[in-house]
């Protein structure tokens, strides 16, 4: 059975309209991935979009959608870092398993680097990472708070490590002291 042309016309043009809205909606994550989702399974988000407004881990369900709700422990960490990594382990060792943000590979939006840089109460300037040489070769010296957002947001090389987001709060564990300001 076929159906009348103006229907036709109508499905093609709601299904183009569809496909369009998905195309853009797609787009859209994309370009602004969600920060990293609380969640108890410890679990990487490499070749994922972070979670977190801080590629893409979006809250997971039942969550308020902040990193750290509901009692869970995120970290963005790097692992060829040792500092990240020795905050990584002490995670572990008062029993937390906590989702891992490979922030390198699945960076977090400039919203949720700002977020994060304000909820643990930091300048932009102060959770930039100065060392490794992108920080002069991009002339950051004087940069102000807005233009070093933008820098670590394009260069996530850029974001001082690691930052733990807990329901107590976020710190850049930077000294591994400051872990313990947040832990459950």
């Amino acid at each position: 059975m076929t159906r009348p042309p103006s229907a036709k016309a109508s499905s093609t043009k709601t299904s183009a309209a569809k496909t369009s809205a998905e195309n853009s909606a797609t787009a859209s994550a994309a370009a602004n991935p969600p920060m990293p989702a609380a969640s108890t399974a410890s679990k990487s988000t490499a070749g994922k979009s972070p979670t977190g407004t801080p590629a893409a881990a979006g809250p997971a369900s039942g969550t308020s959608g902040e990193p750290g709700a509901d009692g869970a422990v995120t970290i963005w960490h790097n692992p060829e870092c040792s500092t990240s990594r020795n905050v990584l382990a002490a995670i572990r060792a008062k029993g937390i398993t906590p989702e891992i943000v490979l922030y390198l590979k699945t960076p977090p939006s400039r919203a949720a680097l700002a977020a994060a840089v304000k909820a643990a109460g930091l300048t932009a300037g102060q959770a930039v990472r100065r060392k490794g040489g992108l920080f002069d070769e991009l002339a950051l010296a004087d940069a102000g708070d807005g233009a070093l957002l933008d820098a670590m947001a394009a260069h996530p090389a850029l974001i001082e490590r690691p930052f733990v987001f807990t329901a107590k709060g976020v710190r850049l564990c930077r000294p591994l002291e400051r872990l313990q300001e947040i832990l459950p």
